[in-house]
């Protein structure tokens, strides 16, 4: 279970463009950067040189928002660069792509959905591959620009490289995930299987757990400041990992068991509805306890207050808070959806 995730294609977290739109960044995706604040320790970008740090983009109508955008990303959001060892080994899975045969219709040609990238991103060596290749502009306008689908295609194999086995990958570009299976079909002279959208599923599911229990929306800096409670609250980071692992879960099962989109959304359906009866069920049970601790405790403290025993009276309410704390304790760390509870 990671508790490090990987985003791509861009060099910050920004709402996704469709095919025929500029590239330029216009706002902050907030449903991602939400998740990154409820699962993960840090959300890594893959940016174009060391030292480079990613900055949230505010957009129109989140000025509101711009303190906790700010506090989140300084939080959560990591640069990470590619070292030369990484750009070799994209070098050699880019030899074995290209060689087996590109479609004209990936090769660069001037439109407005290019994907631009940072010379500084790659090598010399790559770039030029690339170029020999027809799949990159010249370089001329201080960037390289690709066709779409196959800036995305790269950018896939670097998230690949750079994600390892140790984070887990994410996007919010709905065709990110797509363009490479489409190239290997199409190289391979196969029908593409169903692929699940595997690297947004994290946000999906979050974004239902949300819905399920009727969270409406919560300030991020309230959120980021529960995060910051973590380093002095030892009971934080277990039920954050608790939810974490609850998502990780069913994003397994999307991989597994998922082979159409009927399917996904079964899986969705599932998860929304385990999450919403754990949270009823932990509610539930909080009262219960603290009703139950009022019921012993509730006789001995309504003799004391008859009596006028104002030093019982107070040994009963300390004696009693202890073990309420406890048992709150021990139920919030038998349920996953208790992260959502405290937040």
């Amino acid at each position: 279970m990671s508790t490090t995730a990987l985003y791509y294609p861009n060099v910050t977290i920004v709402a996704p463009r469709i095919a025929g739109q500029t590239q330029n960044y216009d706002r902050t995706d907030l449903k991602l950067l939400t998740t990154a604040v409820l699962l993960w320790d840090s959300l890594e970008v893959i940016v174009p040189w060391a030292g480079f740090k990613p900055q949230p983009i505010i957009g129109p109508n989140q000025e509101g928002d711009e303190k906790g955008i700010r506090e989140a990303f300084e939080m959560v959001v990591k640069p990470r660069s590619l070292t030369d060892a990484e750009k070799h080994e994209l070098l050699l899975k880019l030899q074995e792509l290209i060689g087996k045969g590109i479609p004209e219709t990936l090769r660069f040609k001037p439109q407005v959905d290019n994907y631009n990238m940072y010379p500084e991103k790659l090598g010399p060596g790559i770039w030029g591959l690339l170029g020999n290749a027809g799949l990159i502009s010249d370089g001329t306008h201080g960037y390289y620009g690709l066709q779409r689908d196959f800036g995305l295609i790269v950018m896939g194999l670097i998230a690949d490289i750079c994600a390892g086995g140790t984070r887990s990958k994410v996007t919010n570009y709905q065709d990110a995930h797509e363009a490479y299976s489409r190239l290997v079909a199409t190289q391979n002279g196969a029908v593409q299987d169903f692929q699940p959208d595997l690297q947004r599923a994290y946000t999906t599911l979050v974004s239902i757990s949300l819905k399920s229990i009727d969270i409406g929306k919560f300030p991020l800096n309230k959120l980021v400041a529960l995060r910051r409670r973590e380093k002095e609250d030892g009971l934080l980071p277990l039920l954050r990992k608790n939810y974490r692992a609850a998502v990780d879960r069913y994003v397994e099962r999307i991989k597994k068991d998922a082979k159409s989109k009927a399917d996904v959304e079964l899986i969705e359906n599932e998860f929304a509805g385990e999450i919403r009866d754990d949270f009823r069920h932990l509610h539930a049970m909080l009262k219960l306890e603290g009703g139950g601790i009022a019921l012993t405790k509730g006789t001995s403290i309504l003799t004391s207050i008859l009596s006028g025993n104002w030093t019982a009276l107070l040994g009963s309410i300390v004696n009693a808070l202890p073990s309420y704390q406890l048992k709150r304790q021990q139920t919030l760390e038998k349920h996953q959806s208790a992260w959502l509870h405290v937040v």
